[in-house]
């Protein structure tokens, strides 16, 4: 996208675009916003789903935050080398000092994150 005539600016939004997405599951996740379509009857059930939406929603918005992040460092230097995708936002995660630990709580909240999905199958309203 860089060779284009505005690439780098094509970029930079993109990256915003990344980053407004994750900051918006971060913040679905953490109030609970996600559950205003579900219609889950018995109590524990809907504790459940509450709780495991809420961890997915956040990792999810974690690793998008981390993407827009290296592509609007990409942009801003104007290195297509420096443009990841959700990979190369986890192995820079990976490179910090607690990197191990933070992918292990990642991927617990993304597989977390699938379990709500099929929770979202069976009580989502239309």
């Amino acid at each position: 996208m860089f060779d284009l005539p505005g690439g780098q600016i094509l970029v930079a939004l993109i990256a915003l675009a990344l980053i407004g997405f994750g900051v918006s599951w971060i913040h679905e996740g953490w109030t609970g916003k996600f559950m205003r379509d579900m219609h889950v009857a018995e109590p524990r059930a809907h504790a459940l789903v509450v709780n495991i939406g809420k961890v997915g929603y956040v990792a999810r918005g974690v690793i998008a935050l981390a993407a827009g992040a290296l592509i609007g460092q990409a942009a801003l230097t104007y290195d297509p080398d420096k443009a990841v995708g959700i990979d190369g936002a986890l192995k820079s995660l990976a490179d910090t000092p607690i990197g191990p630990w933070l992918l292990v709580v990642i991927a617990v909240g993304l597989v977390l994150f699938a379990v709500y999905c099929f929770a979202e199958a069976r009580w989502h309203r239309m």
